[in-house]
């Protein structure tokens, strides 16, 4: 997300110029603090961006009506957990099996830690209420649904079996919303679930998921 969510429209008309009829539209770094600040807690939309009174008109009948051929959606991720967003609490992440927390790495909100996928639901219902309450939403793009890891928290234990299922699971929650459902990257077990991947399992994908 470059710009304003006010300038998207335009860009749109220009695609149309183009003699693009049909398209995926997925806004990226729409999120509250844009992205890798403050996950999993996205909502509300960016106000430096426009905030939700313009966010709202992008997934509104009259964009609906204007690009009939185009499917709106964003990018949304529930695999981080930072220390500042209003939802941390340790309990919800993957625990290695010396009992501590995983880490995903460090990215622009700080440390980052993995989210169970049993956790998956309780965070993103909330933010599915809102976006069925204010937004036409079609699309949502979820983050990379490759990488399958044990979780040794008594509370949650998975084996990476169990983990797939909680994801798939997940996913079939999101497209009995009516949405349109893709994710970042995918393996074979996730694709029955979804309508579309925006990455194949490449080399770095595919290194990841060993």
């Amino acid at each position: 997300m470059t710009g304003s969510f006010a300038e998207i429209p335009d860009r749109l008309r220009y695609l149309k110029r183009l003699g693009i009829d049909k398209a995926l539209v997925t806004i990226a770094h729409w999120e509250r603090k844009g992205v890798g600040v403050e996950e999993p807690d996205h909502w509300p939309p960016n106000e430096e961006l426009g905030g939700l009174e313009e966010f709202k008109k992008l997934f509104s009948d009259e964009m609906h009506q204007e690009f009939p051929g185009y499917l709106m959606g964003f990018y949304n991720i529930y695999n981080d957990m930072y220390e500042d967003a209003p939802s941390f609490d340790l309990r919800r992440v993957i625990k290695n099996p010396d009992g501590s927390p995983m880490f995903g790495g460090y990215w622009h909100g700080g440390l980052c830690y993995i989210i169970c996928p049993t956790q998956y639901m309780d965070l993103a219902e909330p933010h599915f209420q809102e976006y069925r309450q204010h937004l036409k939403l079609d699309a949502p793009l979820f983050d990379n649904f490759i990488h399958l890891k044990e979780c040794y928290d008594p509370e949650h234990p998975l084996t990476r079996g169990q983990e797939r299922e909680a994801k798939c699971a997940f996913l079939d929650h999101v497209v009995g919303h009516g949405w349109v459902t893709g994710v970042e990257f995918a393996a074979d077990w996730a694709t029955p679930h979804l309508h579309f991947v925006d990455g194949g399992v490449g080399l770095w994908a595919g290194l990841g998921a060993c």
